[in-house]
């Protein structure tokens, strides 16, 4: 995920990345609710869609948040804070979210 960062870092934003970021939003969401669903029938394929999930389709968000808050310097420093809050967030709460899974699950 970190390459397909500096990737697109290096090479700029193009229409075919823009689609490829909306369909990771789409079916992050709609992986978590199928993770939460198996977890709660004790059903340990939702250790297979919490990876996809969180860390497949979630991390490069919050790679790319964490990076722009520390080396974007275009933007000022209160927008700098606040992307640095939301990566910090997003940091925090996957490992929560994949521990209350694995916690369901056994």
């Amino acid at each position: 995920e970190m390459f397909m960062v500096l990737v697109y870092e290096k090479n700029g934003w193009s229409q075919n990345h823009d689609n490829y970021w909306k369909l990771a939003q789409f079916l992050n969401p709609i992986l978590g609710m199928v993770t939460f669903g198996l977890a709660a029938h004790r059903n340990y394929l939702s250790l297979i869609t919490l990876i996809l999930s969180f860390w497949k389709f979630g991390f490069p968000e919050t790679v790319t948040t964490l990076y722009c808050s520390l080396y974007d310097l275009r933007k000022d420093k209160i927008k700098r804070s606040c992307l640095f809050a939301d990566a910090l967030g997003t940091i925090i709460h996957h490992p929560a979210a994949a521990l209350t899974i694995c916690m369901a699950n056994t």
